[in-house]
């Protein structure tokens, strides 16, 4: 679920404090009384606003904030599941369903642009019955490491063959499970994911993937971490965005 009362995760990125009755009405009370839609105008018009702005922010516009945040990882999510269908149940877990948990606000009547941003959604996935890749020393014999972790890399590949940058790329982010004799690996978390723009020039495509990093992401995080427990990790990058990497007069 992408709901505003939790998100842990996204509320400590944001220094958001966590989720209490009080918080919640002075949520509610910025929908109907307008102060939330006049905020994400500016936020999602007026440039730098998040930037020059955000330190003064109240209670309220913080979790309006945090509010529209949670709907575009809803949305990302989605898209990339979509966009991946193909995939589903190969490398990304089966995508079942969405889904809109009915919350109750307070008998307070809502306009349809207000009810979009209150009610809370979710997706439903396949389970995937197994560890994390971070965990991998604890899970998985070290003669699977290396299989394992190009695996993940390869995943990588295809979310950028397919016109996907992923700005949330990490080992937290893979799911590795047992089958018979081998493993099976899938990426999940898709929130932080974007799709190519259809006005995107290959330069400007190439440079955000480049910058990204998404294979060294799990390439030398997992390289460094393996070391550490004696075991050298063959990895050697791509280099299939070098062309578009900045140069002198960049």
């Amino acid at each position: 679920m992408f709901d505003r009362r939790f998100a842990e995760q996204i509320r400590q990125d944001n220094g958001v404090d966590t989720w209490s009755a009080d918080i919640e009405q002075e949520f509610l009370t910025a929908l109907t009384s307008g102060t939330a839609e006049e905020f994400l105008h500016k936020l999602h018009t007026a440039p730098n606003f998040q930037r020059d702005t955000e330190d003064d922010w109240d209670a309220a516009e913080t979790k309006v904030y945090l509010a529209a945040e949670l709907r575009k990882c809803f949305t990302s999510e989605v898209a990339t599941y979509t966009r991946l269908k193909e995939y589903q149940g190969k490398i990304i877990p089966r995508f079942l369903a969405s889904v809109v948990l009915d919350v109750p606000s307070s008998n307070v009547a809502l306009t349809t642009q207000q009810q979009e941003l209150y009610k809370q959604q979710g997706i439903l996935l396949q389970y995937l019955p197994g560890f994390s890749l971070s965990t991998i020393t604890d899970n998985a014999p070290q003669s699977s490491w290396q299989a394992i972790v190009d695996q993940a890399i390869q995943i990588v590949h295809v979310l950028g063959d397919h016109g996907i940058l992923n700005a949330d790329v990490r080992p937290d982010n893979f799911i590795v499970v047992p089958k018979d004799d081998t493993y099976q690996v899938f990426m999940i978390d898709f929130g932080q994911c974007r799709v190519r723009r259809e006005d995107e020039s290959d330069k400007d495509w190439g440079r955000a993937k480049w910058r990204q990093d998404e294979e060294g992401a799990v390439g030398y995080v997992m390289k460094s971490r393996l070391k550490r427990v004696g075991f050298e990790l063959k990895f050697e990058p791509s280099w299939r965005y070098l062309a578009w990497a900045p140069g002198e007069d960049d």
